[in-house]
Order: C-alpha cells, then structure tokens, then sequence
C-alpha cells in the first residue's frame, strides 16, 4: 500500500472539504425546505398570535403564492390547499423520492469532480513514487561505489604512507656519510672544492691523519645563488664513516670554531622534512641553551636531555617547550613541600 506524504494528505483533505461544504449547505437547504412546506400550517394554527408577527418578507412571500395560479405550479396548489385545509393529504413518499433524485443528482455531479482530482492525484503520487525508486536506487549505487572507493582510497594512502617512510629512510641512509658546513666564505675552495676541504677540514680540527687530508667523495656548495653575506653552505661526502663521526665528535667538544674570522658550524647532513622537524624543537633547544643544559637530536627528530638526573625525551616540540619551559621554577603545594614546576607537568609528584 502507498504511504502518501503528509503534505499530499493534507492536499487532499483540503479538497474534500471543498467539495462537501456545499454539498451540506444543499442538504440543509433541502431539509428546511420539506420542513416548511410541512410545517406552516399547523404552526400557524398552533400561535394564531403569531400570525401576525410574520416579518414583511413572509408575508409577501404567502401573498405571492396564493396570488399563483394553480394551472402554473401544480406543487403550489397542493400546498396552498393543505394550508387551506389541513386535513389535505401528502405524499411523502413522492416527496421523498424528489429530494432523493435531487440530492442525488447533485451527489454524483460533486463524486465526479472528487473522482477526476482522485484520479489526478494519484497518477501525480505514481510517478512521484517512480521517480523516488529511481533515485533510490541511483543513490544506492552511488553508495556502494563511494564505499569501495573510500576502502581503495584507505589502501592507498597507507601505501603512500609507507612508500613515503622507505623513500626517507633511502634519503636518510644515502645522506648519513654527509656534513654540511656552515660559514665558509663563498670562492675560498677555489675551482677544486675536493682538493681543497680535504685539507682544510683536518687543519680546522686539529684531527690527525695520514698525510694531513680526509677523503672526499663529493664537496660542493648548496644549491642557489649566492648572496651577499650569506655564504652557502658546503656540502660533502667522506669516504670512510669513522671520518665522520670523528668530524662530528671534534666539532662539538669545539664549543667555537672560527676560521678567517667567520664562525664555522658543522652538522649532519639529513634530509629536509627531517630539518624541518627539527626547526620546530629551535624554541626549546634556544631555552635550553640559555638555561645551560646540555642536550642532544636524534634521528630523525627527538630532543633528549638530562635535567637533575631524569632524562627528559620528546617526539613533540609542543610538549618540549612546556616542560623546558617550566625547568627551573618551583610551585608550593605547601609550605613544606616545594615542587618543581616540570614534576607536576610529567605528573611524576
């Protein structure tokens, strides 16, 4: 069974009404019509001092009817004689049967008209009704389609994911026997930059080798133009990864190292989302500094630290600059009982 909208439904019942409306006020019409023409007589004869109390509009109406001739209105005539005589007889089955035909007539004429709306209406819901299968299904195709493609778009993106993860990790390794040296100035290696940092490296460091050079596999300097008081930095390959860790130990017991009266900074070559994340941690590492404790990164972006004997480790840079933040203030529980502001941060009072 159709289920019709509310909307329809109340469409529908507007245009009953409608319709009905005049069908009772006929049928009222009718039934004070018979009553009347049944009635006077015996109420006018019940109140003869009523009689003259008729309003102007009935009285001229009875005038009217007697003034009819009999011949003209045969209805009349009977009426006027059983008003004249009261024990006139009437026919009510006859009555009866008129207002019936009439009632009906007029019933069947209203019926056809509801029938026609009826019949427009349906055929209206039916296609409605068609056209909501239609875009049901279509919806649920659609669904269906979407769901698959939200489940190969999952595997995809754990797939790149991945990918991504191993083509870092490749960069990473392709990179972990590189440096980067900050502050040389631009031209001083001349047109053989190998011939020249395989010397100059040892002899900034003070690192004892044979015959007084490293070597290189790659030097060269970053990519872009150079600026004005900017020098590029220097990027190199040493052969042997012994070299490199020990270029890497000598430069950091060397808080300064100045060459030319420029300072130098030498670092691990790493990749640049793993420099990017680093930079995020240069707040904390700033704070650190300043409060004078020592700290190092680790691959490919930790910050690890030891703070009255705890070691301190952070993936996030957010939650390293809270705890770095909070080192060195004290909090009062009470008065007894100082606590430290990164206790109660870690939770660990």
């Amino acid at each position: 069974m159709t289920k019709f909208p509310i909307i329809l439904r109340v469409h529908l019942a507007v245009q009953l009404l409608s319709l009905f409306i005049p069908l009772f006020s006929l049928l009222s019409t009718v039934t004070y019509t018979s009553l009347s023409l049944l009635q006077p007589v015996n109420f006018m004869k019940t109140s003869p001092k009523l009689k003259n109390r008729h309003s102007p509009v009935i009285t001229s109406n009875l005038q009217l009817r007697s003034q009819v001739s009999p011949e003209a209105n045969p209805e009349a005539n009977d009426r006027n004689m059983a008003e004249a005589n009261p024990s006139f007889p009437i026919d009510y089955d006859i009555l009866t049967a008129k207002i019936t035909d009439v009632v009906g007539a007029i019933v069947e004429g209203k019926m056809d008209v509801i029938n026609n709306k009826l019949d427009v209406i349906q055929a209206t819901l039916d296609g409605n009704t068609r056209r909501l299968d239609e875009a049901e299904t279509r919806i649920s195709k659609v669904e269906d389609i979407i769901a698959d493609m939200e489940t190969r778009l999952t595997r995809v993106e754990s797939k790149i994911c991945t990918f991504t993860n191993r083509l870092d990790d490749q960069e990473a390794r392709s990179r972990r026997d590189n440096l980067r040296i900050f502050g040389v100035k631009e031209g001083v290696e001349g047109a053989n930059a190998i011939a020249y940092f395989e010397k100059w490296l040892p002899s900034l460091l003070n690192m004892k080798t044979k015959n007084g050079r490293i070597r290189l596999d790659r030097c060269h300097r970053s990519l872009g133009e150079p600026i004005s008081g900017s020098p590029r930095a220097v990027i190199m390959k040493l052969h042997y990864p012994t070299d490199k860790r020990e270029v890497l130990a000598l430069s950091g017991k060397n808080k300064q190292i100045f060459f030319d009266g420029a300072l130098i900074t030498i670092r691990q070559d790493v990749p640049q989302n793993v420099r990017q994340q680093r930079r995020n941690f240069n707040e904390a590492c700033q704070l650190l500094i300043t409060k004078g404790i020592r700290f190092r990164m680790l691959f490919p972006a930790t910050l690890r630290f030891t703070y009255e004997n705890r070691r301190f480790s952070f993936d996030s840079a957010e939650e390293a600059l809270k705890v770095v933040s909070a080192i060195g203030k004290r909090s009062r529980r009470n008065a007894a009982t100082p606590i430290a502001a990164w206790e109660v941060l870690l939770g660990v009072c």
